[in-house]
C-alpha cells in the first residue's frame, strides 16, 4: 500500500511494509480519514530554543536564560490553575502554586533543579490517572461500588501509604480532565527548559526533524486507541532502514524524552509506544530518534540504571519514503495546511 500526500510543492509517497501489524494499523488509519479531521506538523526533537546562545558559559547566556524564565512563567500558568482547580474540589496536589512560582523565579539552568522538579509534577498527574484507570481489581470495584462515596489513590509510587489521597466519585471525571490537563502543562513547559543532555544536539542539523500526521475525532469524542503489546514487539524496531513510524501516543514519555529531562527511566511512564490512534510521523533527517537512543551516551543510560535494551524499546516502523520528502521539508512544510496538504492511499 502506498500513502500520498499531497502539496504545493508536489508528491511526497509513503511505501508501507507488509506485516500484520501493518494490515491493522491501515484498518485503523483508513477508519479515521473517512471521518475525522486530521492536523499535521512540522517537529524537531528534543526542542531547545536558541540553543546555540544560551550554551553555559556562552556571553548570551544571561539574556537568553532571563528570556527562556518569562517563557516558562508564562507557559506555566496552565498548570497552576489546574492545581488551583484542584483545590476547588477539595484535592491538594502535592505542588503549590506558591512553591512552583518561587522555583521559576529562582530557576538556574545551570542545574538540573527544576527539570527534575517537572518530573516529579510529571507523575503525579500520571500515577493517580493510573490507579483510578485500575491497578488492582479492587481499586476498579472502588471506583464503581455505588456504597462507597470517595475513591482512594496517591501520588506517588515511592511512597504511596504518605501519599494516597480521596475524590469524591462526582469528582472522578473532572479530576481526570485536570490531570491531562497538568500533564501537557508539564510538557508545556518542559520543551523550554535547556539540560545538559539537550543542548548536546542544539544544532538543527543534529536533531532529528519530522512531519507528523493526526487524525482527530470531534470534540468530546475520545480517539480509538490500538494497545500495542509482547506479540506486537517483534514488528518494532530501531533500524535506519525506515523513516516513517507510528505517532507518538504515549500518556507518560518515551525513553528519549526521559533521557533528555534526566529522568529515571524505570519509572513506570517511561516506556515504549504502548498503542497508537492511526497517526504517523516521518524523518526528514539522516539524525533520528533512533539514532539517539542507540548511541553510546543514552545505551550507557540505560545500563547505569540496569536496563537491558531491547530494539522494541524504541517504535514501530510502517515503512520508507519512497519519493518527495524534499516536499515535506522546513521552511515549506509550514505551508501546508489543511487546504494545501491531502493524504491518500492506493
Amino acid at each position: 500500500m502506498i500513502i500520498s500526500i499531497e502539496t504545493r510543492f508536489g508528491i511526497t509517497k509513503i511505501q508501507l511494509l507488509e506485516n500484520q501489524f501493518i494490515t491493522e494499523w491501515i484498518d485503523l488509519f483508513i477508519e479515521n480519514l473517512k471521518h475525522n479531521a486530521y492536523s499535521s506538523q512540522y517537529g524537531s526533537f528534543p526542542y531547545c530554543p536558541n540553543s546555540k546562545k544560551i550554551t553555559k558559559g556562552n556571553a548570551g547566556w544571561s539574556y537568553y536564560g532571563s528570556l527562556l524564565s518569562y517563557i516558562i512563567r508564562e507557559r506555566s500558568k496552565p498548570l497552576q490553575n489546574v492545581i488551583e482547580e484542584l483545590n476547588a474540589i477539595g484535592v491538594t496536589f502535592p505542588i503549590s502554586v506558591d512553591h512552583l512560582k518561587n522555583e521559576i523565579n529562582n530557576i538556574d539552568f545551570n542545574e538540573l533543579d527544576f527539570i527534575q522538579l517537572l518530573n516529579k509534577v510529571h507523575r503525579y498527574c500520571t500515577v493517580p490517572v493510573r490507579t483510578l484507570r485500575g491497578d488492582t481489581v479492587e481499586q476498579v470495584a472502588a471506583v464503581y461500588n455505588e456504597t462507597q462515596n470517595n475513591v482512594e489513590v496517591y501520588w506517588s509510587d515511592e511512597d504511596p501509604v504518605n501519599t494516597t489521597f480521596s475524590i469524591a466519585k462526582p469528582d472522578i471525571e473532572t479530576f481526570l480532565l485536570l490531570m491531562e490537563k497538568g500533564n501537557l502543562g508539564v510538557h508545556n513547559i518542559d520543551c523550554f527548559v535547556p539540560t545538559p543532555r539537550k543542548l548536546e544536539y542544539g544544532a538543527p542539523k543534529l536533531r532529528p526533524h519530522t512531519f507528523d500526521y493526526f487524525t482527530r475525532p470531534p470534540v468530546g469524542i475520545e480517539p480509538e486507541f490500538t494497545i500495542l503489546d509482547k506479540p506486537d514487539w517483534q514488528y518494532a524496531s530501531d533500524s535506519d532502514e525506515y523513516d516513517v513510524w507510528i505517532a507518538k501516543d504515549i500518556l507518560g514519555k518515551n525513553y528519549q524524552e526521559a533521557y533528555f529531562d534526566h529522568d529515571d527511566p524505570t519509572q513506570w511512564d517511561v516506556t515504549q509506544p504502548l498503542g497508537h490512534t492511526g497517526g504517523f510521523s516521518i524523518t526528514l533527517t539522516d539524525s533520528s530518534s533512533q539514532s539517539i537512543i542507540k548511541s553510546n551516551n543514552m545505551q550507557q543510560w540505560f545500563k547505569d540504571y540496569n536496563i537491558e535494551y531491547k530494539p522494541h524499546m524504541n517504535n514501530y516502523p510502517l515503512g520508507k519514503v519512497i519519493e518527495g520528502k524534499e516536499c515535506l521539508w522546513p521552511g515549506r512544510v509550514h505551508a501546508i495546511q489543511k487546504d494545501a496538504c491531502t493524504v491518500t492511499y492506493e
